[in-house]
């Protein structure tokens, strides 16, 4: 049970990713050893889009980052510059991926909600009714190199990560543009492109060798669009928040997910979404 708390208050972590992390246009700005620890307390939620579960309620989000000389921590990601310039920064990269956190247990899922989120165990959502048992899918953890490229307030990112936890064997890319503005508060928005192998994608997103054969006993036979294939994702995201003293702001964050391919016998939509309107506390 504990190990379960420990996955899930990860997975917690890397909700929250908000385009307005403290790093600015210039990475050489970043003084050695910069670092920051804050709470954001609201209302949100993140749409499931399996058929085995519901909506996740979001009441309490953390979020902190650490900038060394090279070595940094944003949440759950960890880096390495290879090479920084005014506009040019180089890393390895290595981050959870994001897609396990749909198949963490309902057990798992109920003491998180009661340690992190505020939700007393018991009244968590309930499952969906799912025509078939679905098999648990393992989180993984990815790694590569990023490359980011900046200019005034705007960011141009490119990421190439694989599996190293032997759970999938599978690669993810990602293209990614970020700008950010002032304007009775701070603004940001950021879009993706977000590749996913056929190694990836089908481990969670189409029904595994099991769960076929529990399918051949209630439904058709697997046709072209329940055979695994590689995946290309956009994501749009939009972030917002007002200072409201020294250490607390008003914080908005919306972030909306389409998907390109997938098992339709697993996934109820091909969309997904994560939105979160609160109060956030800077305690460093």
């Amino acid at each position: 049970m504990m190990l379960r708390f420990t996955i899930l208050f990860v997975v917690a972590l890397w909700l929250w990713s908000p385009l307005t992390v403290a790093q600015p246009a210039d990475p050489s700005a970043l003084a050695s050893g910069q670092g920051g620890l804050s709470l954001s307390v609201g209302v949100g939620q993140l749409t499931d889009p399996t058929i085995q579960n519901d909506d996740v309620p979001l009441y309490l989000l953390p979020q902190w980052y650490y900038y060394g000389d090279r070595f940094y921590v944003e949440n759950l990601s960890f880096g390495w510059a290879l090479h920084e310039s005014k506009q040019w920064q180089w890393d390895l990269l290595a981050e959870p991926n994001r897609d396990g956190l749909y198949y963490l247990d309902d057990d798992a899922a109920s003491l998180l909600g009661a340690a992190t989120y505020g939700v007393p165990r018991g009244q968590m959502p309930q499952a969906k009714e799912a025509p078939l048992l679905l098999e648990q899918r393992d989180f993984s953890y990815l790694a590569g190199i990023q490359g980011q490229y900046f200019w005034d307030n705007h960011r141009l990112t490119l990421q190439g990560l694989t599996d190293v936890t032997g759970v999938h064997h599978g690669q993810q890319w990602l293209l990614g543009y970020a700008s950010h503005w002032h304007w009775l508060g701070d603004w940001a928005i950021g879009a993706q492109l977000r590749g996913l192998s056929r190694d990836l994608n089908g481990y969670y997103y189409y029904l595994n060798a099991v769960e076929q054969q529990r399918q051949a006993a209630i439904g058709p036979p697997l046709d072209s669009a329940t055979t695994p294939r590689s995946s290309i994702n956009t994501q749009l995201q939009l972030d917002y928040q007002y200072p409201l003293s020294d250490n607390w702001a008003l914080v908005v964050h919306l972030q909306q997910q389409w998907r390109q391919h997938y098992d339709p016998r697993l996934l109820s939509q091909n969309d997904s979404r994560l939105w979160f309107v609160g109060i956030r506390w800077t305690l460093l």
